[in-house]
This record gives C-alpha cells, sequence and structure tokens, in this order.
C-alpha cells in the first residue's frame, strides 16, 4: 500500500524539539517559584499555544500532550478544576472546530464512538438519579477525555503521518521531568510518587515503541538516553500500578509489533538498567515495593476500597450511584469502582471501549507498512489504553495526565484508521479504472 514517506528526524529537529521542551519546563519552574505570575504565564502560554498551532497543528497538539503530567490544578475561578494538559484541550477543541468544519468528513471518532457514548450514557443516568454538586468535575473530565481528546487528536491533522512529532516531544519532556524528578527526590511540581509513576509509566511505553520504530542510529540514542532516565524515573516512584502498567503496554507494543531480535535486545539493555537501580534502592523502598500483606495500609487500602465498592453495588444493582463515588473514596480498582458508579451496563460499555480499540488497531494493522509512521501511531493507541486498563486495576484510572494521553493516543490511532481507510479505497478506485481501461483496449483492438 501507498503511504506519505515521512523522513526520520534531523539533529536539527531534535534541538528545536528539545529546546521547546525545555521552554516548557522552564515556564513551569517559573510558575512554581514565584517569578511570573499566573496571569503573565497564562497570557504566554496561550499565546505559545495559539502561534505554534496556527503555524502547524500537530506541533500545537505536541505541546498540550506534553503538558499532561502537570497535574496540579489551575489556580482559575470555574465550576469544575483542570489541569493545565485539560486547559491545553479546550483550546486544540476550539481551534479545532472551525477548522474541521471547513473539511469534508472532517469530524472523526472511529469504530469507538458508539461505546464511549453508551457508557457516558450510563454514567449520566445514574449520577442523574443521585445527583451531587462534585459529579460535576468526573462528568466534564471523562467527556474531555473520551470524546474532545479524540476527536481532536483524529480530525485536526491532514497528514496523520506527522503526528509521530507529538510522541517524540512527549519523550523529551519526560526525559526532563525524569531528570528534575530523580535529582529533587520528586519534589519537584509537589506531586506524589503515584503520579509521577502512572505518567512515566505511560511514556515508557511511547519511548519502547518509538525506539523500536527508529532506524537512524543518533536518533536510536537519543531515545535510549530518554529511556534511561525514563525507567529510572518509574522505578523509583515505587509506583507498582506504574510498573505493571508499563510492562503490559510494552507486551503489547512488542507482541504487535513482532520484532523478536529487536526486542530482546532492548531487554539486554534495559535488564541490567533495572537490576542496578534496584542494587542502588534503600532498603525500606525495597520492602515498601515487594510488600502484598494486607497489614500494610497501602494494601489494606485497596482491599478496604473493594468491599465497600462491593456492598455500595449490592445495594444499588441497576444504576450504581453515580460518578460521583470516586471523589468520595480511594477509587484504586477501576472494575469495582465502575459497578458501583454505573452498574453491570456501565461496566460493559467501558470495557466494550477499550475492547474496541485494540481490534481497531489489530486490524489496521494488516493494513499498514511496518516502516510506516502510521504503524507506531496505530500500536501506541492500543498499548496505551491497555496499559492505563491494567494500571486502573491497582491504582486510580481517572487520574489526570496519563489518562488524557492515553486517549489521546486512541485519537492519533482513529487518525490512522481513517488515513488508511481512504487510501483503500482510492486504490480500489484506480483498479478499478485500470479494469475498464484494459477491457477498453481490449475491445479496441482489430479483429484479424
Amino acid at each position: 500500500m501507498s503511504h506519505v514517506a515521512v523522513p526520520q528526524l534531523s539533529r536539527a529537529s531534535y534541538a528545536a524539539y528539545s529546546h521547546l521542551a525545555m521552554g516548557l519546563i522552564a515556564t513551569g519552574v517559573l510558575l512554581g517559584l514565584g517569578m511570573v505570575s499566573i496571569v503573565i504565564a497564562g497570557i504566554l502560554y496561550i499565546l505559545l499555544l495559539l502561534l505554534v498551532t496556527a503555524w502547524k497543528c500537530e506541533y500545537g497538539m505536541a505541546i498540550a500532550f506534553s503538558v499532561a503530567p502537570f497535574v496540579n490544578d489551575l489556580p482559575l475561578n470555574l465550576p469544575v478544576h483542570i489541569s493545565i494538559g485539560e486547559f491545553s484541550l479546550i483550546w486544540l477543541f476550539l481551534l479545532c472546530v472551525p477548522t474541521v468544519l471547513g473539511r469534508r468528513h472532517g469530524f472523526k471518532m472511529g469504530p469507538v464512538l458508539i461505546p464511549v457514548l453508551l457508557y457516558l450514557g450510563c454514567c449520566t443516568a445514574s449520577t442523574a438519579l443521585h445527583w451531587n454538586a462534585e459529579a460535576l468535575t468526573p462528568l466534564v473530565q471523562m467527556s474531555l477525555y473520551l470524546i474532545i481528546a479524540v476527536f481532536v487528536y483524529a480530525s485536526f491533522s491532514k497528514h496523520p503521518e506527522r503526528l509521530t512529532v507529538v510522541y517524540d516531544l512527549c519523550i523529551m519532556t519526560a526525559a526532563l521531568l525524569a531528570f528534575l524528578a530523580l535529582v529533587t527526590d520528586y519534589s519537584f511540581l509537589s506531586m506524589n510518587k503515584n503520579a509521577w509513576g502512572a505518567s512515566m509509566g505511560t511514556v515508557a511505553v511511547m519511548a519502547v515503541e518509538r525506539w523500536l520504530a527508529a532506524t537512524g542510529r543518533y536518533r536510536r540514542r537519543a531515545l535510549m538516553i530518554a529511556l534511561v532516565l525514563i525507567v529510572s524515573c518509574l522505578l523509583f516512584s515505587l509506583s507498582r500500578g506504574g510498573w505493571i502498567g508499563a510492562f503490559v503496554g510494552c507486551c503489547v507494543v512488542l507482541g504487535m509489533r513482532g520484532r523478536i531480535k529487536l526486542a530482546f535486545k532492548l531487554a539486554m539493555l534495559l535488564i541490567p538498567l533495572v537490576a542496578g537501580l534496584w542494587f542502588f534502592m534503600p532498603q525500606a523502598d525495597k520492602e515498601y515495593a515487594t510488600g502484598f500483606t494486607s497489614d500494610r495500609v497501602n494494601v489494606r487500602a485497596r482491599w478496604d476500597t473493594i468491599d465497600a465498592a462491593e456492598r455500595i453495588y449490592k445495594n444499588n444493582p441497576a444504576m450504581g450511584i453515580g460518578v460521583q463515588l470516586r471523589k468520595d473514596m480511594d477509587a484504586t480498582n477501576l472494575v469495582m469502582i465502575t459497578l458501583a458508579e454505573t452498574g453491570v451496563q456501565g461496566l460493559l460499555a467501558l470495557v466494550a471501549i477499550h475492547v474496541t480499540v485494540i481490534v481497531m488497531v489489530w486490524r489496521d494493522l494488516r493494513r499498514i507498512p511496518i516502516t510506516s509512521p502510521l504503524y507506531s501511531i496505530a500500536i501506541l493507541g492500543a498499548a496505551l489504553v491497555a496499559a492505563r486498563f491494567t494500571h486502573g486495576l491497582v491504582d486510580h484510572y481517572w487520574s489526570r495526565g496519563a489518562v488524557l494521553q492515553a486517549w489521546a493516543a486512541v485519537g492519533m490511532a482513529t487518525a490512522a484508521h481513517f488515513a488508511i481507510k481512504s487510501r483503500g479505497r482510492v486504490k480500489k478506485k484506480q483498479q478499478v479504472v485500470e479494469r475498464v481501461q484494459r477491457v477498453t483496449v481490449t475491445r479496441m483492438r482489430p479483429v484479424m
């Protein structure tokens, strides 16, 4: 199948992305230190996002995607709390809508639209029956992730092959964040270690896939340096949910890509790194990471969550009690919390969303050349939602940052899906035209 060839990033491109990533980090640092006011920082950031998006929308999408790990609330007087990643996504949506309206078949959600609407319908119905003001924020956030993020990242760019820049900038930004987290003992940005683990686990999956897809030596080295920093930050975060999610996401990447020899080479590089980091980890941290007995506070809290959610579901088996539940308790088990919030129908709809994404990607990979950038974009859509779902079984699923990136990745995989379908239709039309031309030539030949 024909596809648009996109050249590998040059050293100049990497320098440009690095400078942009450093600018994002510098803005966050200045804001955190109180060197600039929130108003000035907000105006500068909005101007940067608007100008870059107007220049090339893929770069604006990359910025919004890369700032998702900054999960702290913005000090804005709004009815709901939002982070800078959600704030950026809203601005992208406002820029995307008029652009898409001017295109034919511009609105894209793909196969995931129906199960998403079913799930949001279940959430709205159950919440309306037990309305609480705290339910507004979860409803808005879910709409941002499942509808707006997928729509923007599926529809905005007319050239889906260029969306690899979104992952490349995110990996570089995450590598800088990982370095700062390691040297400041995770005090940077005032985020807890579980938030660091969720973000770094998600980006680790991206870095593994982009390393496997890379061809140039310089590109491989740059991605490996970033991967070492990200894996180090992930390991020392002691987020076992982040570890499990990253492992499952990497397994999906390796299983779908099927490059066993290259995967073995990557394992030979990472296993000694992880073993060495584990050796230098303090004994107390090792005991915490390997302790799963019910007398530990964090383990006991998860069992308490499961027991409480089970009781709520048994008392409200039909519709649940609404999405405000995740605000009232430690929502560290996605399955049980979803049952308690929306009942069986809500859980089935949520599972259907994830299965639909994986099936869509699996089918699309058969029609995408392995050397195409679309191959990497499609794989990461499936890998990140699988990683996030697994993470949600032992920790918070609807936390900021990682979940926004996962569903933006679904949007980019959907963009690849429509690109493949469009090229398939063009190819069929060309085949029909060629067949008609051959028949016409055959009939016009003089009979001897």
